[in-house]
């Protein structure tokens, strides 16, 4: 394989691992905001707690919202994340019974 190849091949790979990081990031931080949501009643607590979840995930509200509406631009991105959400909303409130 030419040097250049080479190359291109790793920067690929880069790119591929970097989205993946970046989707998974995404979907566990999105998941945390909903069970903020859903569990604390009063709205200055979910303000503060979901402030905190994006500041450690290394989100501002507005690239985290940026995020989330890019995600509704292809509905088949849209479908598959909302799926993957769905599942693991239903893992944590599984694991929250036993």
């Amino acid at each position: 394989m030419t040097r250049f190849a080479g190359q291109l091949l790793l920067c690929f790979v880069f790119i591929g691992c970097s989205t993946e990081e970046s989707e998974e990031r995404l979907l566990s931080t999105y998941v945390d905001v909903i069970v903020i949501r859903e569990s604390v009643a009063d709205s200055a607590t979910i303000a503060r707690r979901i402030d905190s979840v994006l500041t450690a995930s290394g989100y501002t509200q507005e690239s985290f919202r940026n995020e989330l509406r890019a995600k509704g631009q292809d509905p088949h991105t849209f479908t598959v994340f909302y799926d993957s959400v769905s599942q693991r909303l239903t893992r944590k409130r599984e694991a929250t019974l036993r």
